[in-house]
C-alpha cells in the first residue's frame, strides 16, 4: 500500500451494485458512508479494478460475486485491512449452481476477513455456527433506519400517476382499515408467498369493518396470482425509491406475516422500523429482531391488533409515538454511525489507530 496514495488514507466501501433501490445497500452502505463522511471520516466506494489503489480498510457490503473476492484478496495483499458485512443467511437459500457459487464466495470472504459484521445477533450465531472460526473476530451492527420522507426529487410522472391510482383506489373504500404490505421475495422463503397468511386474517377481521391491502412489492406477477384466493380489495404499487414513502404513509397498518425458517430467523427490525416511522400501526409474526418492539405493536396478535388500530388510529396512538422514540435512541443513524466509527478506527489488532 503506497503510502503517498490518497486512497490509502481513506476507508473503502464495495458492493457488486451500489444501487440505492437495494435496501442493504442503503442501509449497510450509503447511510453509514454519508454519516461517516459527516463526521469527518475519510469514506469512498472502492473501484475492484486491479490498479485501484488500495485503501487502508476496506468494507465489503452486499458483495457475493468472485469479482469482488478477488477484489479483496489483492487489497489483503497490499496490506489493507477487510471487513466483511453479512445481512442475509444465504446457506439457507435453495442451493442452485448460482446460489452455491454465491456461498463459496461468502465462505471465501470470511475466512479472508479480518473482521465480520452481521446485522443481528441472531445470524451471526447461525454463520458462526458453520464458521466457528469468525466468532472472535465478528460482531453485530444493526441496519440504520430507513428514511421515510419522499425524495426531493419528486415521483416522476410514472411514480405519480401510480400514487394518483393507489389514492382513489383508498378513497373508493374509504370506510376501511387500510392495511399495507411490502416487501421483496425470495422464493418460498419469505415475501408474497406468506402474505396469504395475512390475508385470511384481513378477510376473517372484515366480518367487523372493511379492510383493504395494498402490495408494495418487486413482482406484479406474484401478486396477480396470489390475489386470485383473496376475498378482500386489494391494489398493487410497483417498489420504487421514488414513490414508497408516499404510498406507505397512505395506509393505517402494516402487516407482516413471517414464517420462522433458518432464512427469517436472521432479518433485521427494518420491516416494522420502517412502518413505525412513516406513521403506521403494525401487526406481524414474532421473530427475534422484532422482539424489542413487542411493548408498541401487536406480534402474533393479529385479531387483537386490527381490532386495536380499528378502534384506536395510530396517529392517536400513544405506544407508536413511544416506538418511535425507541427505535431513534437504539438505531438511530448517529447511534449506528458511531458503531461503525469504532470499528473502523481500530486497527485488526483492536487497538485503536493513531
Amino acid at each position: 500500500m503506497n503510502a503517498a496514495d490518497p486512497a490509502s488514507d481513506r476507508i473503502g466501501w464495495y458492493a457488486d451494485d451500489c444501487n440505492p433501490n437495494l435496501a442493504s445497500v442503503r442501509l449497510r452502505m450509503l447511510q453509514p458512508m454519508h454519516e461517516l463522511a459527516a463526521m469527518g471520516i475519510g469514506v469512498a466506494r472502492y473501484a475492484a479494478a486491479p490498479d485501484a489503489g488500495v485503501p487502508r480498510t476496506l468494507v465489503f457490503c452486499k458483495c457475493l460475486t468472485q469479482t469482488g473476492l478477488d477484489a479483496a484478496r489483492r487489497a489483503r495483499q497490499s496490506g489493507a485491512r477487510i471487513i466483511y458485512d453479512v445481512c442475509d443467511n444465504i446457506y439457507e437459500v435453495s442451493p442452485t449452481p448460482k446460489q452455491q457459487r454465491r456461498m463459496q464466495v461468502m465462505s471465501g470472504f470470511l475466512e479472508l476477513a479480518d473482521e465480520v459484521v452481521f446485522s443481528t445477533a441472531a445470524l451471526r450465531e447461525q454463520i458462526v455456527q458453520r464458521h466457528p472460526r469468525i466468532a472472535t473476530r465478528s460482531r453485530v451492527i444493526a441496519d440504520m433506519l430507513e428514511s421515510t420522507h419522499s425524495p426531493a426529487r419528486g415521483p416522476g410522472l410514472i411514480g405519480g400517476w401510480r400514487l394518483s391510482r393507489l389514492r382513489r383506489f383508498l378513497q373508493r373504500h374509504a370506510a376501511a382499515l387500510h392495511a399495507v404490505w411490502f416487501g421483496n421475495n425470495m422464493g418460498a422463503l419469505s415475501g408474497l408467498v406468506h402474505v396469504d397468511t395475512a390475508v385470511r386474517e384481513l378477510e376473517k377481521f372484515s366480518a367487523v369493518r372493511p379492510v383493504t391491502l395494498t402490495v408494495i412489492s418487486n413482482d406484479a406477477r406474484l401478486y396477480r396470482a396470489a390475489r386470485r384466493n383473496w376475498r378482500i380489495p386489494s391494489h398493487y404499487v410497483p417498489w420504487s425509491l421514488a414513490t414508497f414513502a408516499s404510498a406507505l404513509a397512505a395506509h393505517d397498518v402494516a402487516v407482516i406475516p413471517v414464517e420462522r425458517n433458518a432464512y427469517t430467523r436472521g432479518k433485521t427490525i427494518n420491516r416494522p422500523a420502517t412502518a413505525i416511522q412513516a406513521g403506521l400501526g403494525v401487526i406481524a409474526d414474532a421473530i427475534d429482531s422484532y422482539e424489542p418492539l413487542r411493548p408498541f405493536i401487536h406480534l402474533d396478535d393479529w385479531q387483537g391488533g386490527l381490532a386495536h388500530y380499528a378502534a384506536t388510529p395510530p396517529r392517536d396512538d400513544a405506544r407508536l409515538g413511544a416506538a418511535r422514540r425507541f427505535l431513534a435512541e437504539s438505531y438511530g443513524n448517529a447511534r449506528i454511525a458511531a458503531q461503525w466509527r469504532e470499528l473502523l478506527e481500530r486497527d485488526p489488532r483492536g487497538e485503536a489507530r493513531g
